[in-house]
């Protein structure tokens, strides 16, 4: 009974932290309410070789895909998983690069970078249960940032790409 949240790390081979975070949070924490379903590592083949994508940037491949890329049937399976009815919610593990700041301080801190923060597609998905994307984003930056950082540079904040409107590559 309850939410379910799914967690989707290892979409790139290259990003570590995605693939590990899940692992330790399916082995090393007990779920108290709710639900958790856990992909710790989606691109196998790439995190064995460490490389971005083997067969392409997998990222790239839920809004078209020909039946013989390799990654057809995975890409299928899980996209089948994010749209089930019992998930409610899902979260897309990445490492970034540098920290994100919604106004350049350096070549480190600035609106380029993808790293300490929450990455959403638009503010809003009206009529999901938890579809106030910005407002969830913040509700966690917040208290990421309240107690828990070691050093404040390392500050939690939420990049809103507004895919739809500007990236066609996100868009993908």
């Amino acid at each position: 009974g309850g939410d379910t949240l799914l967690v989707i790390g290892g979409i790139h081979g290259d990003e570590p932290g995605s693939y590990f975070a899940p692992m330790l949070l399916a082995t090393s924490y007990t779920i108290k309410k709710g639900n958790l379903w856990v992909v710790p590592n989606l691109n196998f083949d790439s995190i064995v070789a460490y490389r971005r994508g083997i067969y392409g940037d997998m990222n790239r491949k839920f809004a078209h895909l020909n039946a013989d890329d390799p990654d057809f049937q995975t890409v299928t399976d899980v996209k089948k998983l994010i749209t089930s009815e019992p998930v409610d919610m899902v979260l897309n593990l990445h490492d970034g690069h540098g920290y994100y700041r919604p106004q350049w301080e350096s070549s480190i801190f600035n609106p380029s970078a993808w790293g300490q923060a929450s990455i959403i597609d638009q503010k809003s998905v009206p009529g999901l249960k938890y579809g106030e994307l910005d407002k969830i984003a913040q509700e966690v930056s917040k208290k990421l940032n309240n107690g828990y950082l070691e050093q404040n540079h390392h500050r939690s904040d939420v990049k809103n790409t507004n895919t739809e409107f500007k990236d066609e590559q996100q868009q993908l």
